[in-house]
């Protein structure tokens, strides 16, 4: 038998949705189930709001594992660094709570909407962005978030943009 083989779990190899091996490719890009997409779509749509962030990207697993890696050069060829942050916060956020859905899903049984996903989606991005305000306090000293960086990352997502340069630190 091998190490940590556990035959009683052997029913959750395979998808409950479609039937398909469970993957972390599956998981995050293959499934048919409603709240992957939302999730994704979700995130694109916030991408597609911020003024110039250019397209959106097709996510693939090498994509999400090296979503620091990826860089949006403008005509000129210089890096937008706050399109690239953001879009870092985007994928790594959109995919870890995927897998926390789904985990909670297969584990606890539990099922969720596909409003209860997007609410989730709109939470964790949000609290992203209240932590992101949190950072520009100078108690952090050397290690604050700037506000030019809070404010290139986060402008052109908001309803009301001047919430970002009203924060006070």
């Amino acid at each position: 038998q091998r190490a940590g083989y556990r035959p009683e779990l052997q029913d959750r190899a395979n998808c409950q949705f479609c039937g398909a091996l469970e993957t972390m490719d599956h998981i995050l890009l293959r499934c048919p189930e409603p709240d992957r997409e939302i999730l994704w779509n979700s995130a694109q749509e916030l991408w597609e709001e911020k003024n110039e962030a250019g397209t959106w990207p097709q996510i693939t697993m090498g994509i999400i594992l090296g979503c620091s890696l990826v860089t949006f050069p403008d005509m000129e060829e210089t890096r937008r660094k706050g399109n690239e942050r953001l879009f870092r916060i985007l994928v790594s956020e959109t995919a870890h709570l995927r897998c926390k859905l789904r985990c909670k899903k297969r584990i606890e049984g539990s099922e969720i909407s596909q409003e209860a996903a997007r609410n989730k989606w709109r939470y964790a991005i949000n609290s992203r962005l209240r932590l992101d305000m949190q950072l520009t306090h100078p108690s952090f000293g050397k290690d604050k978030l700037s506000r030019r960086k809070l404010i290139q990352t986060w402008n052109g997502t908001l309803i009301d943009n001047s919430a970002l340069t009203r924060h006070k630190s």
